[in-house]
């Protein structure tokens, strides 16, 4: 989700996760994980973590909002190998 901060308007991204069906020790491992490895990183291509919340439902990741459209769409085909060295 795209947002804004009340106190200054600036936007950030929301990353939400369901964490209803998840038990305690699945829920503190993958959190744990993800904002820890997501903490630690410095890297142009990393979005960088901001904070993190949570309520009953759902666990809520805030970063540094980008523009110009979606990462994704833009860099995946660097990541493909040619036809010829697709691992058959």
């Amino acid at each position: 989700f795209l947002a804004a901060l009340r106190s200054t308007d600036e936007l950030v991204a929301i990353k939400v996760l369901d964490i209803s069906a998840l038990e305690e020790d699945e829920l503190h491992a993958l959190v744990a994980n993800e904002a820890g490895l997501l903490r630690r990183v410095s890297h142009p291509r990393v979005v960088r973590l901001r904070r993190t919340m949570r309520d009953e439902q759902s666990f809520w990741f805030e970063f540094d909002a980008l523009r110009g459209g979606d990462c994704y769409r833009e860099d995946w085909q660097r990541f493909l190998l040619p036809d010829d060295q697709d691992g058959e």
